[in-house]
């Protein structure tokens, strides 16, 4: 009977030890993302900003699996723009204006983020993961002095599957603690393959 009760016992230390590295926490984060659209789109976006939110669970010290939500936007360059219509269209006056076409990325992806062994208040870290991706482009707007404007729609919107890595460093605070990473985003796209990259600042709480 008394090796029963130590075996339970033991049993439940050992439970309650394993629930202890199991740890949830939360936060948002935010940066500049590097855009690869297929060609000729690629023309005419580069840089974009964007930002979102994203739960942790640790299962163990040193890994974590993360979702995270972000929306990146993307804008678009008129002058590049301006000059392949007015290229294409050889009757309209040249000083039209031209706005929109801003291009839009929302990702859901899961990632799992391994932790290296190192002591001290900074943890450097390599992740990977995928996800699904919600792309779009804005309509074309062209307004001609004197005849009004007009839409054009440059392209549909697509829900594609992705898959990205990437690596980063915590950086562990009293209450907090704060990562900076950058990813490689590789989406598939209908025709082409889509990638960009972003180099985000995050904060997770606890």
């Amino acid at each position: 009977m008394k090796r029963i009760a130590l075996v339970l016992c033991l049993a439940v230390l050992s439970f309650q030890s394993s629930e202890a590295l199991v740890k949830f926490g939360g936060g948002v984060q935010g940066g500049v993302s590097f855009s690869s659209f297929p060609e000729p789109v690629s023309d005419f976006y580069g840089t974009g900003f964007g930002g979102g939110a994203h739960a942790n669970l640790s299962i163990m010290k040193y890994f974590t699996l993360r979702l995270n939500g972000d929306y990146f936007s993307f804008s678009s360059d008129k002058d590049k723009l301006k000059q392949l219509i007015l290229t294409s269209n050889p009757g309209i006056p040249s000083d039209i204006s031209v706005s929109g076409a801003s291009a839009s990325l929302i990702g859901i992806t899961l990632d799992g983020i391994g932790r290296l062994p190192l002591s001290g208040p900074v943890t450097p870290y390599a992740m990977a993961g995928l996800g699904i991706n919600f792309l779009s482009i804005g309509d074309i707007d062209v307004s001609v002095p004197g005849q009004g404007s007009t839409s054009v729609e440059v392209a549909e919107s697509e829900t594609d599957f992705g898959l990205n890595f990437g690596a980063g460093a915590e950086f562990r605070l009293a209450a907090l603690s704060i990562y900076v990473e950058v990813k490689y985003v590789l989406i598939f796209t209908e025709d082409n393959s889509t990638s960009h990259i972003p180099i985000m600042i995050g904060i997770t709480l606890p």
